[in-house]
């Protein structure tokens, strides 16, 4: 099934998006940038030389779900580990801006904060190599503990969480349990933008947000076409017991599967979803970099907002059009979006 979506409608749900009040909890990772003009080949190996102008941070991770989300102006609290570092320094200093409270970004002298540093050749910004820093240990019981401790607090005073797993070590069964069970006194829903190896932590949920890519290695088997996507849908829903499935395929678009409400009890019986097909809003695909994070923070905006799942996901689609026309982790604003729309 296909659907076209009203445009005002949809630009009346965007409008809400300042009264909306995520907390984002995830792994952090520094996205570092280096600018440079490629003029020779170097001559003790057939490698470009890289002229170096000039350096850029920015936060990726769930740090580029976090700057989506206030991209869009939503308000946002973000909860992660650094390790006690430079860069974990600059990453929590760059999160310190209006719209976005680092609530419990605990520094963990036990690790290092991970950094993916990419050498870019311009004018074309192509990218030259890129290098990662990074130890993906499980974070310790205590930072665990005194995460949760922190969350406690302020849950009441969102009205969805984002979990986002790039699988470094902040996700863990004993941390989704305990905010599962924080969320679901107060009702909140709570969406993850997945790590197919962590899937097991995810029974519970109210959503996610895998790529094709990591739809089919949850599934076990390929995920391109239409019928192939269905059936990794079908399956995901029924393992991970999640309300809704939002599927992003590239070029293809995305696929939203829809599980109709019924009590926990139930929700072993339940019915085969709903499955929609929305063709891909993108006009030039520049960079996919980050798209996932901006498409959990459009798709969980437009929800508290008051949207449709079908309306979220038009929404989402839109704005990862845009975000793929742009270099790196980037944001969309929602000016943009409402302009896309």
């Amino acid at each position: 099934m296909t659907v076209k979506l009203s445009k005002s409608r949809l630009q009346q749900i965007i409008r809400r998006f300042p009264d909306s009040r995520v907390l984002v909890v995830g792994d952090l990772i520094l996205d570092r940038y280096l600018f440079g003009r490629v003029r020779r080949v170097s001559p003790e190996a057939p490698v470009p030389v890289v002229e170096l102008e000039r350096g850029e941070d920015r936060p990726g991770g769930a740090g580029n779900a976090v700057m989506n989300v206030a991209g869009l102006n939503g308000k946002v609290w973000v909860a992660g580990v650094v390790g006690k570092d430079k860069a974990g320094e600059r990453l929590t200093a760059i999160l310190k801006r209006p719209g976005i409270s680092p609530l419990a970004v605990v520094p963990d002298p036990g690790r290092i904060t991970p950094v993916k540093t990419r050498v870019v050749a311009v004018p074309q910004h192509h990218q030259v190599v890129r290098i990662d820093q990074e130890n993906a240990n499980p974070a310790s019981g205590e930072i665990r503990r005194k995460i949760l401790g922190q969350l406690e607090g302020v849950i009441s005073r969102v009205d969805a969480v984002i979990v986002s797993d790039y699988g470094k070590g902040m996700i863990s069964l004993g941390l989704m349990e305990g905010l599962l069970k924080l969320a679901d006194k107060r009702k909140i829903p709570v969406g993850v933008d997945p790590k197919p190896g962590n899937f097991s932590f995810y029974r519970g949920v109210s959503f996610l947000t895998p790529n094709h890519i990591e739809a089919g290695e949850i599934a076990g088997f390929p995920a391109e076409t239409d019928k192939e996507v269905e059936k990794a849908g079908q399956e995901i829903i029924q393992e991970s017991g999640c309300r809704y499935l939002l599927i992003t395929r590239g070029e293809k678009g995305m696929t939203l599967f829809e599980q109709s409400a019924k009590s926990k009890a139930q929700s072993a019986n339940r019915g085969r979803p709903s499955v929609t097909h929305i063709p891909t809003a993108a006009r030039e695909v520049f960079d996919v970099s980050g798209a996932g994070d901006t498409v959990i923070a459009t798709f969980t905006l437009a929800l508290i907002a008051g949207a449709t799942p079908l309306e979220a996901a038009q929404i989402a689609n839109v704005a990862a059009g845009l975000v793929v026309g742009k270099f790196g982790t980037a944001v969309v604003s929602r000016k943009e979006l409402m302009e896309a729309i």
